[in-house]
């Protein structure tokens, strides 16, 4: 059973990670508005992404796109934010053993590809 953050521990955390995202995303910083959300919901329930959501990343991704940044950067801000957001996200800090561990690790992981993917086809329309 997953122990959940306090409210203010999430406070606190997201907007470390919102940080932590601004500082990979020179060109744009909402690009990445609302990941360190995704990444934190998804660490601390399980759950996939909202079809709203992963519609909001094609938007991003649009965004991109006309904003002329590079889709390999856009890639990579996602992917180095996933990496570097993942010690201090709820669901890992609170894991209790190798299995639930595990859990969290693949609801992170299919966010951040749900998210790569949306973005890579909003960017790619």
């Amino acid at each position: 059973m997953r122990r959940s953050a306090s409210r203010q521990d999430r406070k606190q955390n997201t907007k470390k990670w919102r940080n932590l995202l601004e500082d990979h995303t020179p060109h744009d910083p909402d690009l990445a508005r609302g990941y360190a959300e995704l990444l934190a919901e998804a660490s601390a329930t399980g759950r996939p992404m909202a079809p709203e959501q992963i519609e909001s990343r094609r938007a991003l991704g649009r965004a991109a796109a006309e904003h002329g940044i590079a889709l390999s950067t856009v890639v990579d801000l996602y992917l180095t934010a996933t990496r570097d957001a993942w010690p201090e996200l709820p669901g890992v800090r609170a894991a209790q053993g190798v299995a639930e561990l595990n859990d969290i690790a693949v609801a992170i992981l299919r966010t951040a590809q749900d998210a790569t993917v949306a973005i890579t086809e909003g960017y790619e329309s």
